[in-house]
């Protein structure tokens, strides 16, 4: 299971940043029987964040607390789907 590397929700902090990312996925479907099938995709790729946190000691004004940045290669994309098909 994908774990994520960034912080943890904080009442305090604010993040602002981009996220950038590219991908391949395959899928595979199954004939069941005339009106049903069953489908299933993996997709991997490459994940980058690229973040600032702020404090948010008030509305009005920020404190940039740090600059973070984190790469992420793998499972990206999984799902098994049963398609019914209607005539």
């Amino acid at each position: 299971m994908f774990r994520s590397s960034l912080p943890k929700k904080n009442e305090s902090t604010r993040y602002q940043g981009n996220l950038y990312g590219a991908g391949i996925g395959y899928g595979y479907q199954w004939y069941l029987s005339p009106r049903w099938n069953l489908e299933a995709t993996l997709g991997l790729g490459y994940v980058y964040f690229d973040y600032t946190a702020y404090s948010r000691q008030c509305n009005t004004c920020t404190k940039e607390l740090y600059d973070n940045d984190k790469h992420y290669f793998g499972p990206t994309k999984l799902a098994v789907s049963l398609i019914y098909i209607i005539k």
